[in-house]
């Protein structure tokens, strides 16, 4: 079950902006040419559709044997016997998340507790989904009724 990155409107906004405006700077530079390269004219409305691809490529899978984090053309793969707990933050480390409504998933890798932060639009969706996959997770008290069986 694949689940899309929620995404927050001051990020999209400063980003819609930003491509309109290197979009219309190359347009007007193929268009009225000023003696400027010409690689420019069509660099900048490419960077322009590039500046997306974070946004439009975010999601996270939940696969028979794995959670998939994908962004762009990154791929984080962890083995749901490794998940231990999932609950709510707003933490604003790097992540492939593109909203600072996030949930922390702690997980074991070599021994040792790491984590990954995630932000899907449909978040007690993922929770639940996780939940199935993961028989033994632990969830904040937010999410308790999502877990089939005793509360967690």
């Amino acid at each position: 079950m694949t689940f899309p990155s929620k995404r927050d409107w001051w990020l999209v906004a400063p980003i819609g902006i930003g491509s309109l405006v290197m979009l219309s700077q190359g347009v007007s530079i193929l268009v009225w040419p000023t003696g400027e390269p010409q690689l420019l004219g069509y660099l900048l409305p490419i960077l322009a559709v590039l500046i997306w691809w974070p946004f439009l490529s975010t999601s996270y899978t939940i696969t028979d044997s794995h959670l998939e984090l994908r962004c762009c053309f990154l791929c984080w793969r962890i083995p749901l016997a490794d998940i231990e707990e999932v609950f709510p933050t707003r933490n604003p480390l790097s992540a492939p998340a593109c909203s600072l409504d996030r949930l922390r998933i702690n997980y074991r890798k070599n021994g040792k507790l790491v984590f990954a932060l995630v932000s899907p639009k449909d978040k007690e969706g993922f929770v639940k989904a996780l939940a199935e996959a993961v028989p033994k997770l632990k969830v904040s008290p937010e999410f308790s009724h999502l877990v089939p069986g005793e509360q967690r």
